[in-house]
């Protein structure tokens, strides 16, 4: 197949090539980069340049796209991660596995309010999906915690302030519970 070398070539390459040449090619591309998942080199820089030339010769591979945001997600690249699924939803709407994926994603980012809404998209799909459920209600409960946190008494730093903050989270919390 191609390897990493063949990285180097340029975009002129590939120009005049038909749109199932062009698609072909950036499928050897992938196929170059799921490789890399069994030397643990996936999310290394020359790895990323292996979907980088597979988006650039056919960008509409939505293959490219999902193996780039993994990549980028295991190198905390989140926003990077988060355009390339966007990329994924322009080119294919109804991806059932992008929302799992973006709630994954917000939720390492600590954009919690955001994960939640794309558990829930994902549980449309996945409605038994316990992993689904169990990060529903670790998020729900960060976002919780997060809320107190915020409604700290103001003499919650005085003498016996700790009794005070218990006794004002209990009745935070009685109001939030059904």
């Amino acid at each position: 197949l191609l390897g990493k070398s063949a990285v180097k070539r340029t975009f002129q390459d590939f120009k005049n090539l038909s749109d199932q040449q062009r698609a072909n090619q950036s499928n050897e591309y992938l196929d170059d980069y799921i490789k890399t998942f069994s030397d643990g080199t996936y999310n290394d820089p020359e790895s990323l340049e292996i979907l980088d030339r597979a988006i650039e010769i056919n960008p509409k591979n939505v293959d490219a796209y999902f193996y780039r945001s993994f990549a980028y997600f295991d190198n905390q690249n989140y926003d990077d991660a988060l355009a390339d699924t966007e990329r994924i939803l322009e080119l294919n709407p109804n991806d059932p596995d992008i929302p799992y994926m973006r709630a994954i994603i917000y939720k390492e980012k600590g954009d919690l309010e955001l994960s939640l809404e794309e558990i829930e998209k994902s549980l449309e799909t996945y409605p038994d999906d316990p992993y689904l459920e169990d990060m529903k209600a670790e998020v729900e409960n960060q976002i919780e915690q997060e809320y107190r946190a915020k409604q700290v008494p103001p003499d919650a730093d005085e003498e016996g302030g700790i009794v005070k903050r218990q006794t004002y989270y209990d009745e935070i919390t009685k109001e939030l519970t059904p």
